[in-house]
């Protein structure tokens, strides 16, 4: 699953952007930590959706 772009939040804080930014892990692993679903939807192509916190995964990228 790659996030694009994908944030660092630290102490509710964005500390760090990235781009190409893969997820480690299947998509049901991903949702498992869902910690926050927000309120807002934006459409990417055919896929409208909410911002969403993901806790504890692994992030793989530069």
């Amino acid at each position: 699953m790659v996030a694009t772009p994908a944030w660092k939040v630290k102490r509710g804080e964005i500390v760090h952007c990235s781009r190409g930014v893969m997820l480690a892990g299947n998509i049901f692993e991903v949702l498992k930590n869902v910690s926050v679903v927000g309120n807002n939807l934006r459409q990417m192509g055919q896929l409208v959706a909410p911002w969403i916190l993901v806790e504890n995964v692994r992030v793989i990228g530069k």
